[in-house]
């Protein structure tokens, strides 16, 4: 049985009354991050000039709740192809403070401000020359006095367990990680290229990934001359299995494409024209360095299911896109 009891049951409390704990959280939530919003200042941008231009690494580090929060704040400034890692505030004190250099940054996230590891960890790396932050809600205690600079954030954890566990203090602690991380990728002109390049394997990256990396090129590209005739472009139309041929000169320069509808009508209208004479000439192309988004937002205005992909002369054709394959690929995103 899930529940003790239910909701539904005679005499049990108005369903809004049990949910008051869970509101009153969320509440909490919004008031810290408005906080958050109104108190931002140039700090915050300063630390992200200093992390842009750092010649090492960025680690982030932490315990608990702190720990998880700096775990993730490292993943996006990595995800940013920043040199940003997470070291364990526990781990350091046994072993991990080797990883630490003096060209690097060390971002301490500690809500109470006073995590004797962290202090150590602060302390190991001022004393070899690494600038050392701290992301705290207690911009007074030992962990801030021995940092460089400190980045303060609301202290409302009233609505959590006995007012005293980390919850809207955590949401603040990556909020500010979230709106750091967007200051270092705007500092080092983080490009969508890069993003791909780093998201090889997921849907966020594949929005950006260059459609050269699913059109079909050299061998698989399905083309004819002008003058082929139909058959040799119904074959080659095939031998793909895309539905449609592209009709290019002696040094590949696209004349037009031939589609399953062209044939068709061919066959209606019954002349032996050829590929030149059915071909639809002028069809919508894309550069080889469009990327996968934008090219499937194409082929859906122009309801086509094909798209030629062209060189950066614009004349010369490298490979064809297929719709199929773009919703194999996970177009559109649900």
């Amino acid at each position: 049985m899930p529940y003790a009891v239910s909701i539904d049951d005679p005499g049990v409390a108005d369903a809004h009354d049990m949910l008051s704990p869970a509101k009153n959280v969320l509440r909490s939530h919004i008031v810290a991050l408005e906080q958050l919003l109104d108190g931002l200042d140039d700090t915050l941008l300063k630390l992200a000039i200093r992390i842009a231009a750092c010649r090492g690494r960025v680690i982030l580090t932490g315990i608990g709740k702190s720990g998880i929060a700096a775990r993730k704040i490292a993943a996006s400034l990595a995800a940013r192809d920043v040199a940003a890692t997470f070291m364990h505030g526990a781990d350091a004190l046994h072993g991990d403070l080797g990883m630490v250099r003096a060209d690097d940054i060390v971002i301490a996230i500690t809500i109470s401000g006073a995590s004797s590891e962290l202090l150590y960890v602060i302390r190991h790396a001022r004393s070899i020359g690494a600038e050392t932050v701290a992301i705290t809600a207690a911009p007074d205690e030992a962990v801030s006095a021995s940092c460089d600079h400190v980045i303060a954030i609301p202290a409302l954890d009233t609505a959590c367990d006995f007012g005293i566990a980390p919850f809207s203090s955590t949401i603040a602690s990556i909020a500010v990680g979230d709106a750091l991380t967007m200051l270092v990728a705007r500092e080092i002109a983080f490009s969508r290229n890069q993003f791909a390049r780093l998201h090889p394997a997921g849907r966020i990256g594949g929005r950006f990934l260059s459609v050269c990396e699913l059109m079909l090129q050299d061998d698989a590209l399905p083309m004819v001359g002008p003058d082929a005739p139909v058959e040799q472009v119904i074959a080659e139309a095939s031998r793909t299995g895309i539905g449609a041929c592209a009709v290019v000169d002696a040094n590949r320069m696209l004349l037009g494409i031939v589609t399953d509808g062209d044939i068709r009508r061919h066959f209606l209208d019954g002349s032996e024209s050829p590929a030149s004479g059915i071909m639809t000439a002028d069809p919508v192309t894309v550069g080889d360095d469009t990327d996968q988004h934008d090219a499937f937002a194409i082929m859906r205005g122009h309801r086509i299911a094909v798209l030629p992909v062209m060189a950066a002369d614009g004349r010369t054709l490298v490979g064809m896109l297929n719709i199929q394959d773009m919703l194999q690929a996970g177009y559109p995103e649900k």
